[in-house]
C-alpha cells in the first residue's frame, strides 16, 4: 500500500531513511512516499526535494529485502509528481558506479541528460537523468 507521509515523525524517517541508503542531504522541502506491507512494516521510501518552478528530484530507497520497485508506488510516484503536483520534469542524479540505480533509472524511463566525470563518489561520474511528463508511460495523461 503507497502511503503519503504527512506528520513530522514520517517526514523526519524518511529523510533518515534517504539520508542512510541514498545519502540524500537532509530538506527542508522534502516530500515522500512510503510503500507499507501488509504487515504495516514501511519497504521503500520515494522522497522529493529541490521542487523549483516545474521540476522536482526524485529519491528512491529500499529498506526491504523486496528487490523489486512496486507496481503500484511506481505509478504512484510518478502520478504524485506529474499530475497531482502538475511538474513537467522528474529528475534524478546516479553515481555511475551504482549499477543498482542506473539500471532501475533506465527501467523507469529516465534519460541521461549530462554526465560529469570522477564528481561523484568513490570516483564514478555524476549522472543527470530526466524524465518529461510526455514521456512517462506510468501515468494516464
Amino acid at each position: 500500500m503507497v502511503l503519503i507521509a504527512r506528520s513530522g515523525r514520517q517526514i523526519e524517517f524518511a529523510a533518515g531513511v534517504l539520508y542512510e541508503k541514498a545519502y540524500v542531504s537532509p530538506s527542508n522541502d522534502l516530500r515522500a512516499l512510503f510503500w507499507v506491507d501488509q504487515n504495516s512494516i514501511i519497504g521503500w521510501v520515494v522522497g522529493f526535494t529541490g521542487w523549483i518552478g516545474k521540476t522536482v528530484q526524485m529519491h528512491v530507497a529500499n529498506i526491504s529485502a523486496t528487490r523489486y520497485l512496486p507496481r503500484a508506488l511506481r505509478d504512484a510516484s510518478f502520478d504524485w509528481a506529474f499530475n497531482y503536483h502538475n511538474l513537467d520534469l522528474v529528475f534524478v542524479v546516479v553515481n555511475s558506479l551504482n549499477d543498482a540505480s542506473m539500471n532501475l533509472t533506465e527501467k523507469l524511463g529516465y534519460k541521461e541528460k549530462t554526465r560529469w566525470e570522477n564528481m561523484h563518489d568513490d570516483g564514478g561520474d555524476l549522472v543527470l537523468k530526466e524524465m518529461y511528463k510526455k514521456d512517462c508511460r506510468w501515468i494516464k495523461h
